[in-house]
């Protein structure tokens, strides 16, 4: 069925140049894919090989997407099975957020996603 596949461009470069600077419209776009692909496949086959290039092109696009970002970790952790995958993509967020509220926030999620992997 890999005939039947969508191609997806994992390359957010390419949709930051061609979106002329509404990144947030593309990245909303393909958060709405992501979680349609993955419900998609969890109902279906549950092989998800286009979920990480979805994933970083909705939360490369949109860096204040956090609900992307903890969607995408907790599939990768639990779902999938590849939590160091995961962590990889919930840190992704501290590089960005400058706002001290939405850090301790988000520390808190992480020691409790951590307590659970």
């Amino acid at each position: 069925t890999k005939q039947k596949r969508t191609l997806y461009f994992s390359n957010p470069k390419f949709f930051s140049l061609v979106s002329f600077g509404y990144n947030k419209v593309i990245a909303h776009y393909f958060w709405f894919r992501t979680l349609n692909y993955f419900g998609k496949h969890y109902k279906g086959d549950k092989q998800y090989e286009d979920l990480e290039n979805l994933c970083n092109v909705s939360t490369t696009l949109n860096k204040q997407n956090i609900d992307g970002f903890e969607f995408c970790s907790l599939m990768f952790a639990w779902e999938l099975k590849e939590p160091e995958k995961a962590i990889s993509i919930w840190i992704q967020p501290f590089r960005q957020i400058l706002h001290i509220g939405d850090i301790i926030i988000c520390v808190e999620l992480l020691t409790h996603s951590l307590i659970i992997i």
